[in-house]
Parts: C-alpha cells; structure tokens; sequence
C-alpha cells in the first residue's frame, strides 16, 4: 500500500515537502550501493548529514564524512541545519490526526539531546508541551520555555503539518519532525 511505500521513504517526505512549499534541508545528494551521487554539489565544504533512505527513528543518522560511507544500505545527504540552540540539538515532534477527513492537532513534545538524532531511541529527552503557558515540561517537572520567536516559528510548523496531513488523509496519525535553524527559519 501507499502507506507501506511511503510512510518511511525520506525522498516521499521530500517531495510532500516541496509540493506543499514547506521549508526542508535541501537532500545534497545520495549514497547508492556505497557510491556517492550528487548533482554537482562540492560536498567538501558543506556541512551535511546523512539518512536511510527507508529509515525511521533517528536510525543511521549520522553526520556525512567521505572517507566514512555506510555499506549496510542507501542513504541521501541532505544538509546540516545550523540549529538555534548551538549546544545541544532540540526537534519537535508535532502530532497530527486525521478523523473523518479533518485534521487536527494532537500533540507536541520537544525532544533534545547532545547527539545529531533527537528520538527518544538515540537516547533524547522528551519534553511535553503545556500550550497555556507556552514551555515544555518533562517528567522531573524540569521546564522549558520557548523565546516568542521560537515559538513563532513553531506555531507556523504546527499549520505546515496539517497542511501537508491533508495531502495524507490516508494515514490516521503522523508525528512531524521539525527543527527551527538559527537563521529563523523551520
């Protein structure tokens, strides 16, 4: 089915992306049976990562080295985001429903870490969102919260998601990763 096709292909989300004119890391390039393709980037002085093609859960994320490239499968290389915060690497993870062709907001977390990958399975921290007080919280009552640009930009992300959802009413919940770059941008 679509969903199985899709759900967890990085260049589907690419092309979700750049159909609904949501901001995305432009993909620099790609690893394909360990050769590396790019449409005439000079990688070399670029900051860049790079993803399982067919991944999910921060699996394989790691940041892109030439002399280091993964053999165990198919990778884009997309590049880096230069984050706000530059001493830990946060996302947020924005959770839309859809219910009778209506989508909704269901959730958002921020998660944060010291790695490149955020998920909760690389080892982040997860935060939920209090949306009165605009500021996350986590389970040790520890709280952030957000500066009114960053808020700003993820209010914006919020709208974006469901958005692209309704390109997506086949699938009932999707859970939207989203980072906000220092240049004020998501």
């Amino acid at each position: 089915t679509k969903l199985n096709n899709d759900t967890f292909n990085k260049l589907s989300w690419d092309t979700l992306f750049k159909e609904n004119n949501v901001p995305t890391p432009q993909i620099l390039g790609s690893i394909i049976d360990r050769k590396i393709n790019n449409s005439d980037i000079n990688l070399d002085n670029k900051k860049a990562i790079i993803k399982p093609i067919q991944g999910c859960c921060g699996n394989g994320v790691s940041i892109y080295d030439k002399n280091n490239i993964p053999t165990d499968m198919n990778y884009i290389i997309q590049e880096m985001v230069d984050v706000m915060h530059e001493n830990e690497s946060r996302s947020y993870r924005i959770v839309t429903n859809c219910y009778q062709n209506k989508i909704t907001l269901w959730d958002i977390y921020l998660l944060r870490s010291n790695s490149i990958a955020t998920n909760i399975s690389q080892g982040g921290n997860i935060y939920k969102y209090i949306d009165n007080k605009k500021q996350f919280i986590n389970s040790n009552h520890e709280i952030i919260k957000l500066c009114s640009t960053e808020h700003k930009y993820l209010m914006e992300a919020i709208e974006n998601a469901k958005k692209c959802h309704g390109s997506l009413l086949f699938c009932p919940t999707i859970g939207w990763d989203v980072i906000i770059s220092k240049k004020d941008e998501i």
